[in-house]
């Protein structure tokens, strides 16, 4: 960077701000985490010195440290065993700059969670990977047993709409850099006075989509990802997520292609209106279980189980009105329930399976947001515990599914030709499954990338 000996004070910060934020722009996809950090942190100098809270002398020095940092990608805030390992870093800073408030500051659970991403997706990064729906599956199903085991080990709960961002963004990290088209360049939203680019911020815009005689709203986010991401919500709203650097043309092109996907998506969607309203655990309230339906019945008295009797699920509790504890009381009740029907059909399947080469497994069953069922590589099984509200045969198939996923970690004919010789009806067991919907509170996407059109 040449600087002039006459510039003033003001020209030379706003110079070396400038010449920062050109590389931050073009580098921010590779580490989103580090580059936000310092774009934030060079806004907040200059605002600083246009407020007259700092003199252009003072911010000098801090800008051309800051400068020096992105230019050569340093942070002294990066623990040591990760100073050498630059994806493992790019991870790290993805994890931590959102779980710090659940680790009270403790660098070490971000550390290890980043190392472990890097080793196990590694093996999943086959040649034009970003293209392949079923290696990005697998991809996600590891990052996302590697945060279930991080909460196991360190007691951490991170929020699953956490646990489904931070996916997403180590997803976006991974993939290899596109390289950028000529004419094509970030568009910034210049913010304030300081005349500098909120990075941070995403553009958000409403748009409507024709398909024949069908207008179809949707909201439309630009941010540094890589990958355009079109999302179909249970309460009937469309989301594109798009990167920054695509055209509009090519962005409404993307879109246009899957207008039938997306209309597809929202007619089956339609089926679930109106959407449950969260529980609030209250006396005459619906539970599923096994596919029926359940009547609440809360009672003032001792702490006994929650029980069954005939229609109704019966809570015994001091006070009727610790909706807390109801709810606590219930999903404890779902989990055993749910441990002892799935174990036992786990091992009748298993042995239908094992005539077939599917080896043994393990089973995990927890809270999932967006799946009924995964299988990793390493031959473990989860199952999300709100399936036990799924008639028997919709278990039945989710747990032969992912069986089958322990040989095949695909969905390619073998594995379907698998699935069928194990279970020849699953597809009529998948269509009454697909009817049941996740219960409200959490949110069922469906998404298409812009490859795979």
């Amino acid at each position: 960077m040449i600087e002039d000996p006459s510039a003033s004070a003001d020209a030379k910060a706003d110079r070396i701000a400038s010449a920062t934020q050109r590389i931050i722009e073009k580098e921010m996809e590779k580490d989103p985490a580090f580059y936000r950090k310092f774009s934030v942190m060079i806004e907040d100098i200059l605002q600083a010195v246009y407020q007259g809270r700092m003199q252009a002398l003072e911010a000098l020095p801090k800008l051309e440290d800051a400068h020096k940092k992105v230019a050569t990608h340093t942070d002294e805030s990066v623990p040591a065993e990760l100073v050498a390992k630059d994806m493992a870093r790019r991870f790290y800073g993805c994890v931590r700059e959102d779980v710090a408030e659940y680790t009270t500051g403790d660098p070490k659970p971000a550390t290890k969670i980043a190392l472990a991403i890097v080793d196990r997706i590694q093996k999943h990064k086959i040649r034009d990977w970003i293209h392949n729906d079923d290696a990005i599956n697998r991809m996600r199903g590891e990052i996302d047993d590697i945060f279930f085991e991080a909460i196991q080990e360190t007691g951490i709960d991170f929020p699953l709409e956490l646990q489904d961002k931070l996916i997403d963004q180590c997803i976006e990290i991974a993939e290899p850099m596109k390289t950028e088209k000529a004419g094509q360049a970030f568009l910034p939203v210049w913010k304030g006075q300081a005349g500098m680019p909120d990075l941070h911020q995403a553009n958000t815009s409403r748009r409507t989509l024709q398909y024949g005689q069908r207008a179809i709203p949707y909201c439309l986010h630009l941010s540094s990802r890589k990958r355009l991401r079109i999302v179909v919500t249970p309460t009937l709203d469309v989301r594109v997520h798009a990167p920054s650097k695509y055209s509009q043309t090519e962005i409404t092109d993307a879109i246009q292609l899957k207008a039938r996907w997306i209309a597809r998506q929202l007619d089956a969607m339609q089926q679930f209106q109106p959407l449950p309203a969260p529980h609030k655990y209250l006396s005459g309230e619906t539970f599923r279980y096994l596919g029926r339906q359940y009547r609440l019945r809360v009672e003032n008295g001792g702490n006994t189980p929650v029980k069954l009797y005939g229609r109704f699920l019966h809570v015994r509790i001091p006070n009727k009105e610790d909706t807390a504890t109801i709810r606590k009381r219930i999903n404890v009740w779902y989990r055993h329930r749910a441990t002892d029907t799935f174990l036992r059909y786990m091992d009748k399947w298993h042995a239908v399976g094992a005539r077939h080469g599917i080896p043994a497994s393990r089973l995990v069953i927890r809270r999932m947001r967006t799946r009924w069922g995964s299988c990793t590589t390493a031959g473990r099984i989860t199952l999300n515990v709100n399936l036990i509200q799924a008639p028997v045969h919709g278990i039945e198939y989710v747990i032969m599914h992912e069986l089958c996923h322990l040989k095949h970690h695909n969905h390619s004919k073998a594995f379907y030709g698998l699935l069928s010789r194990c279970m020849p009806d699953w597809e009529r067991r998948k269509r009454v499954l697909d009817t049941i919907a996740i219960p409200a509170d959490y949110c069922w996407t469906v998404s298409a990338s812009r490859s795979n059109q």
